[in-house]
């Protein structure tokens, strides 16, 4: 029986556990009768990573939203909801009687630091580009200790076994914490090819489908990352030497992390300047395209999942039909709701609408925003 990462993910959660028991040959192990958690379930906030240590971008990304979040729609203040409505077209309709975007204008947008590239980071990255090197350049002639970064796979839980692809080359630095208290502990001493069973119980306050388990795993040490040396800065990355490299690579990612703010300035600047917009009606027309575009997106994903259009939803999502549809207007005015900005304040800037493409106005219009907003952190 197989099962998908979702399942591992939720084993290895930041929850504490009594690990390395050597599960015995007489005693029963706990089976999961409850079926895995879905992937929109508490997965994003597990510690396990198929890379070794983060990189700048993960680091940002973790504390930076990276779309602007759907919001619930403005109140309508005018005509009380989606009104039959006479033709409309974004490019000519009057919609100043639909939006008001004047708040746009030398808005205040709050937007932390640019990450700092520290000595951490600079190694974590170093570490990540060594351990994509070929296999002959890893170590696999001693046994694992406290700070090495190792690759592992996780081949069965309880006698459950995973699909290969799914859990194999698994990137892991011992003593770092990344995930559960002990299990690092467990691999300190494997021998790379090694495999070994161990058993953990996860905390009666744990989550239900867990909670109180005794649950056996089964962990291949593959191998032992080198560390970085002046024979693999000049072998490998055709770098002078090993300190050239490392200023290498602290340029590298503070390029990449000045990219990765401007970006994120760019995201909190229009998240701000859609929260300051006022909608006074929602154009009937407008929603309605929007919310069959969802429907049609989610039902080519039923399609590919081999299920239903009402299946998808209350099989896979958990959701009735009745949140569902809550969900999707929610979503509609949205998205009704940035193009209706968008196109007001191209139109207030004297943007020729009519001459640039709708996705293009974003690229036009919201410099022009950044240049006249406050940030602060």
């Amino acid at each position: 029986m197989k099962k998908t990462l979702a399942t591992l993910l939720a084993l290895l959660s930041v929850c504490g556990f009594t690990a390395c028991e050597k599960p015995q040959a007489s005693e029963s192990t706990a089976v999961l009768t409850e079926p895995p958690i879905t992937e929109t379930e508490e997965i994003t906030t597990v510690h396990i990573t198929a890379e070794p240590p983060q990189t700048t971008e993960d680091v940002y990304v973790a504390t930076t939203s990276a779309e602007p979040t759907p919001e619930t729609p403005e109140p309508v203040v005018t005509t009380g909801g989606f009104v039959p409505d006479g033709p409309f077209d974004l490019m000519t309709s009057n919609l100043e009687s639909y939006i008001d975007v004047s708040a746009y204008k030398g808005i205040k947008v709050g937007l932390g630091d640019v990450l700092q590239i520290d000595d951490h980071l600079v190694d974590s990255e170093v570490a990540r580009r060594i351990c994509a090197l070929p296999d002959d350049v890893m170590i696999h002639d001693r046994a694992a200790v406290s700070g090495d970064t190792v690759n592992i796979d996780v081949d069965s839980i309880n006698d459950i076994e995973f699909e290969n692809q799914l859990v194999s080359d698994l990137w892991l630095v011992l003593g770092s914490g990344t995930m559960v208290s002990g299990f690092e502990n467990c691999i300190v001493g494997m021998t790379p090819g090694e495999t070994s069973e161990f058993s953990v119980v996860f905390p009666d306050d744990y989550n239900e489908m867990l909670a109180g388990k005794e649950v056996v795993f089964s962990i291949t040490l593959n191998y032992i990352c080198p560390t970085l040396t002046d024979e693999i800065a000049i072998t490998h990355f055709d770098a002078e030497s090993a300190y050239a490299f490392r200023e290498t690579v602290r340029f590298e990612l503070a390029v990449a992390e000045n990219n990765i703010f401007e970006s994120a300035k760019e995201t909190a600047t229009w998240t701000a300047v859609l929260s300051a917009a006022r909608v006074i009606r929602y154009p009937s027309s407008l929603i309605e395209e929007e919310y069959n575009k969802l429907v049609e997106k989610y039902k080519a994903e039923a399609e590919q999942n081999g299920v239903t259009y009402e299946e998808l939803f209350v099989s896979v999502y958990g959701m009735t039909m009745d949140e569902a549809e809550a969900m999707l207007t929610e979503a509609a005015n949205f998205f009704a709701k940035q193009r209706l900005a968008i196109y007001a304040i191209a139109r207030d800037m004297h943007i020729d609408v009519q001459s640039v493409d709708e996705a293009a106005l974003y690229d036009k219009v919201i410099p022009r925003i950044i240049a006249q907003a406050t940030f602060a952190d």
